[in-house]
């Protein structure tokens, strides 16, 4: 869907909403957070959301991730939910949510799956990943075959509405779904997280988010986060975050052309 301006912004500010009641959580049990991706660098180029944005994304180290999983579910405040494998199995994605309860915010790919469809904020855990290049991307090509086997066992299309080749990705996505049948989604998930967590004993200081090559930095890039202002609330963006921008993004104080400036593009919206 295309979003009429008004209506933007009211999402947008319910993500606000979600986004002040995960760090309320996240201060009175000191849990660390740092924001992710576009979020980070709509705080820095925008002091907010990218104008055209709708979407917040957070991401914890590890040992915090697991603290918040066990903790939000009992601190949330009414009318919030935290979703997770642990707490909804039928969601499609391998990290966390926390949803506003009585909203929709339906995607094309997940509108035929029984689960909480709320307007949301994406929780992202980071892990150690390997100093040297070369089993680095063994670990990222492992990370990469469990991560899609995981989700084409309940997604049969792509789930990026913006994606090249979509039709021929989608068939892919279907032919492996139907393969994945006679593994359960339990099984899938645990072997996923296990390999994700396989590095967090060693002495190495690079971490990712889900073994993606655009999260790559050293541990001091990120902590300790540093406050920043997003869209009039005080969020903790990470330290070096030139330096992480520029690994993800290059020149990102240039803003893209407008036919690159993409959003999720739900089916069905309800705030």
């Amino acid at each position: 869907m295309n979003y009429k301006p008004e209506e933007l912004k009211r999402l947008q500010a319910v993500e606000l909403e979600i986004l002040a009641e995960i760090i309320r959580v996240c201060n009175e049990n000191q849990i660390t957070y740092f924001t992710v991706g576009g979020t980070t660098l709509g705080a820095i180029r925008h002091d907010g959301f990218i104008p055209w944005d709708d979407d917040i994304d957070i991401g914890m180290m590890r040992d915090d991730y697991e603290k918040f999983l066990m903790t939000a579910p009992e601190k949330l405040k009414k009318g919030y939910t935290l979703q997770s494998f642990y707490t909804e199995p039928s969601m499609p994605t391998y990290f966390a949510k926390v949803r506003k309860d009585e909203t929709l915010f339906v995607e094309e790919y997940a509108k035929d799956i029984c689960m909480h469809q709320g307007v949301y904020v994406d929780i992202m855990p980071y892990d150690k990943i390997p100093e040297n290049m070369n089993e680095r991307k063994k670990y990222r090509d492992r990370i990469k075959l469990w991560n899609q086997l995981f989700i084409a066992k309940t997604i049969k299309t792509t789930s990026v509405p913006h994606t090249k080749n979509k039709a021929i990705k989608s068939a892919f996505r279907g032919i492996v779904h139907i393969a994945v049948s006679p593994i359960t989604k339990k099984r899938l998930y645990k072997r996923l997280d296990s390999e994700l967590r396989k590095f967090n004993n060693s002495s190495s200081e690079m971490v990712s988010s889900r073994g993606l090559n655009v999260f790559e930095c050293r541990v001091e890039d990120i902590l300790p986060p540093i406050p920043h202002d997003f869209s009039g609330i005080t969020v903790m963006i990470p330290n070096h975050y030139d330096k992480v921008l520029r690994t993800q993004y290059g020149d990102y104080m240039k803003l893209p052309p407008e036919d690159k400036r993409y959003s999720h593009a739900p089916v069905k919206l309800k705030l």
